[in-house]
């Protein structure tokens, strides 16, 4: 029994230890989340996205955290900031920093 506890606590720590929380800021507006998040989503370990806008100042951040890496075919390769600017850039914003944050979950 005290095997198995010890097991499952360290197989908690191993996949916590491998997630990732980024966020990449931006000026402008969005007129479509939707698509944005959608875009986010299908990169390769992408789990979650979340949005922080001041649509007062038009600029905002979006926050991701990365979990496990996908797998499929096409998702060879790891995560990619560029591929993220390059999203941003798609939907008529202008990407300004990129940051890991610290893990919060």
């Amino acid at each position: 029994m005290k095997k198995i506890l010890l097991l499952g606590a360290f197989a908690f720590a191993v996949l916590k230890a491998g997630a990732q929380d980024y966020s990449y800021s931006f000026q402008g507006e969005i007129s479509d989340f939707e698509s944005i998040e959608s875009a986010l989503l299908a990169l390769p370990e992408v789990e979650t996205v979340k949005f922080r806008i001041k649509e007062d100042q038009k600029v905002g951040e979006i926050l991701f955290y990365l979990g496990r890496k996908k797998s499929s075919p096409e998702n060879q390769d790891g995560f990619s900031p560029v591929e993220v600017k390059k999203i941003l850039i798609e939907s008529g914003l202008q990407p300004n920093q990129f940051t890991e944050l610290k893990p919060t979950r």
